[in-house]
């Protein structure tokens, strides 16, 4: 087998031989004759033809090829295509056919009857009698039908498996006190008359201002107040059932208003019953003047009575049809806005004004007098076998089939707590294992020259 540089010498002494007969050949035919050129021409005119047709037919079989073989190349180019579609398709079938699996047909909203938060309907399954005894034990006051009856969470599952009541069980104390029938809805403002704390936060829609959703911006400010003296700013010479406009500021110098809503006496008064006798309420000494109250609801209405009396005083004849006319009159200046009226039952109050506020870290009760349309001013209370924590309670809370702590002012304070919290969890891992931090004291870290 020859080497490298011995076929490059074979193919140089081949290329000089051609040369030499193509210069031979060369200087051979400028030696001719014309006959003799005509004779060489005659010889190989047949030659050259057949040189010709040949020629002819390999551009022939090469221009076929090619056509074959784009031919080929394009079938081949087509076909793949058309699997990679076929392939897109299946895909495409395949996770319409997930999707319908996974949500359209697995509705969302069925509890679990255990830890009572919500999930797909296929993500639960009926327990089986080897959970029983875990479940009696949690839940002794449940029948033997709602034993049978019972349906369960994957998480849930996993520890009764085990023998092991779940950490989310309602039993631990992860459920909302029940709530008092007949208690009206409260909005922002009204619930903030009645909380003895005033989270000052500020709650943007993000995105679409119709259908986008909710963001928080900035620190949560936790403000404690007295509710006595936010209930005595309102107006005295009004009726229960009437609207009274109220502006809260976090100063009374701002010229923006924090929050502002009409509110009634008729809404509040059944609020203040419930949490006067909380267990939250009591322990805090937070009280409600009831009998101010009263009074001034028994005030309006002798006042609505005399103001009655006096328009039927004047009515002899209710036949008349200037009776008729005056009523219709009457009836047409109550549907009026009475500007100067309004002023009047306009109140404004900045109850957090001068007050120091509290870190959400240390108030331990902050959430609960914050929201007592949530927890009815009851604290939470969660056995400590449950390993309670505040990413436990707001994982818990969100998705409770009671919504009634799903809101978005709620759930974004929620979030803002865990932040702060896991934060503040980071800060003790850090300068507990970082070297030369172990001995860091307060004046250390208060001294800018240090931190």
């Amino acid at each position: 087998m020859e080497t490298i540089e011995e076929r490059q010498q074979r193919l140089e002494k081949e290329r000089l031989r051609q040369e030499g007969r193509n210069v031979a050949n060369r200087q051979k035919r400028a030696l001719e004759t014309p006959e003799e050129r005509e004779q060489r021409l005659e010889k190989e005119q047949p030659r050259r033809e057949t040189e010709k047709e040949n020629r002819k037919r390999r551009r022939i079989e090469e221009a076929a090829m090619r056509q074959l073989q784009q031919r080929q190349t394009s079938e081949e180019i087509a076909e793949e295509r058309r699997r990679e579609h076929a392939t897109r398709v299946a895909e495409f079938d395949a996770a319409t056919r997930e999707f319908a699996k996974r949500f359209t047909n697995n509705p969302f909203g069925y509890a679990c009857s255990v830890c009572a938060r919500l999930w797909h309907k296929e993500k639960l399954t009926p327990v089986t009698p080897a959970m029983f005894p875990t479940l009696c034990q949690a839940f002794p006051e449940w029948t033997d039908n709602q034993l049978a009856g019972a349906v369960v969470c994957n998480t849930c599952k996993g520890s009764l498996r085990k023998q092991k009541i779940p950490f989310y069980s309602t039993s631990n104390g992860y459920k909302y006190p029940p709530m008092p029938k007949g208690l009206p809805r409260l909005n922002p403002v009204a619930e903030r008359l009645v909380s003895p704390r005033i989270p000052f936060v500020q709650i943007r829609r993000l995105m679409n201002w119709k259908n986008g959703q909710y963001g928080i911006k900035g620190p949560i400010v936790n403000v404690p107040v007295s509710t006595n003296a936010m209930l005595k700013q309102l107006p005295r010479n009004v009726d229960d059932q009437h609207q009274i406009l109220v502006n809260i500021k976090r100063r009374r110098i701002d010229k923006g208003v924090y929050l502002a809503d009409e509110v009634s006496r008729e809404v509040l008064l059944p609020w203040i019953k419930v949490l006067q006798d909380s267990p939250l309420y009591r322990h805090y000494g937070i009280t409600f003047d009831i009998d101010r109250v009263m009074e001034m609801i028994a005030e309006a209405e002798q006042n609505t009575w005399a103001d009655l009396e006096d328009c039927y005083d004047g009515a002899e004849d209710e036949d008349s049809p200037m009776f008729d006319a005056a009523a219709l009159m009457m009836d047409q200046r109550t549907l009026m806005f009475d500007e100067d009226e309004m002023l009047n039952h306009t109140v404004t109050m900045a109850p957090g004004e001068g007050q120091r506020p509290i870190s959400i870290l240390y108030d331990t009760h902050a959430e609960e007098l914050s929201f007592p349309q949530i927890y009815l001013g009851h604290p939470r209370y969660i056995k400590p076998e449950a390993r309670p924590s505040v990413t436990s309670m707001a994982a818990s809370e969100i998705r409770r089939s009671h919504r009634r702590g799903a809101l978005p002012d709620h759930v974004l304070y929620m979030g803002a707590k865990v932040i702060r919290y896991r934060v503040g969890d980071n800060m003790k891992a850090f300068f507990k294992n970082a070297p030369g931090l172990q001995a860091l004291t307060r004046e250390d870290v208060e001294n800018p020259e240090k931190v």
